[in-house]
């Protein structure tokens, strides 16, 4: 590929962050109750890196202040398009380690990714979950989740076209020639609130877990309300803006792992029993109980269900 393609290529990147990501970027803030109060704005860069800073920017009026952009590195572009050097970034291992777009990573997906990657960047930063020394967090690949289902797969037409009309041979990967109706399919991270709609009808949920085909979810509103679900990745939804979202001290509870000595209560058996964390093994913890019939036995439970409890709780 020679330099003036993959300025041309950079360039519909640019168009696609500022009209197609962008808005989507605002709304996810608002959604998260942040106000993104700086503005945007994205280019094609000489060189190879890729990256999104907040810096100062003077406008056409002369005002100067503080706006979120997005650079494309042009050698970038051009080096994604060899499989092999493509398969070192870090765009394409999130495509395999995480799903996006099936894990698909064609030289179209891994442009598509590469956008949704840095603008996610600027949704952590507006939502300030940018920390020091924790760049790719879990927040941050929650963002990167919610705009993948937002624009994920326009973003990837966009640039198929693109590449199409500029007659790039191998954007498809071998998976997407066989499967061309194969959907788009989202891994969510862990934390991530989703619905789905099951035989008792609709459910609001937060990922707690991620296995090969399916998601472990806890159910905090709908028809299964408190109960943990396998849900298949492919019947997982996002939240609507009117969905109810769950306190925040549940949300940490169902994504954080126990720690023995930590003080907690469970549901076991129809009954809510007070106890204390003796152990942990990977998802699962023993429970010694304090209280109720179950005193002085413990139970081997996974971490989701139970609840920490302040100490003062004992007391009481």
């Amino acid at each position: 590929m020679d330099m003036a393609t993959a300025k041309r290529i950079g360039e519909v990147m640019v168009s696609i962050s500022e009209q197609v990501v962008w808005p989507h970027v605002v709304d996810i803030a608002l959604a998260n109750g942040y106000h993104a109060s700086h503005p945007f704005s994205a280019r094609v860069g000489t060189g190879k890196k890729t990256y999104h800073q907040l810096v100062e920017r003077t406008d056409k009026g002369g005002n100067t202040g503080p706006g979120h952009k997005v650079i494309y590195g042009v050698k970038m572009i051009m080096a994604k398009v060899d499989p092999e050097r493509r398969a070192k970034w870090l765009s394409c291992k999130e495509l395999v380690k995480y799903g996006y777009f099936g894990g698909d990573t064609s030289y179209a997906s891994t442009l598509a990714h590469t956008v949704i990657h840095e603008m996610a960047h600027a949704l952590q930063v507006i939502c300030g979950k940018r920390l020091r020394r924790s760049v790719h967090n879990d927040a941050f690949y929650k963002f990167l989740t919610d705009l993948h289902w937002a624009c994920g797969q326009k973003v990837k037409e966009l640039l198929e076209r693109a590449l199409v009309n500029d007659g790039i041979e191998g954007i498809h990967s071998q998976a997407e020639f066989r499967s061309k109706t194969s959907s788009h399919v989202v891994k969510p991270e862990k934390g991530t609130l989703i619905s789905y709609t099951g035989k008792g009808g609709r459910n609001l949920a937060v990922v707690t877990r991620r296995g090969p085909t399916r998601a472990r979810v806890y159910i905090y509103a709908g028809a299964n309300a408190g109960r943990l679900m396998l849900v298949p990745y492919s019947m997982i939804k996002p939240l609507d803006p009117a969905d109810r979202r769950p306190p925040q001290a549940l949300l940490d509870d169902l994504i954080t792992q126990r720690k023995t000595g930590e003080l907690v209560s469970l549901h076991y058996n129809g009954k809510q029993y007070l106890g204390r964390v003796s152990g942990v093994k990977g998802s699962m913890v023993d429970v010694d109980i304090l209280n109720g019939a179950l005193k002085s036995s413990y139970i081997h439970i996974a971490y989701e269900e139970v609840r920490r409890v302040p100490e003062v709780a004992q007391a009481s």
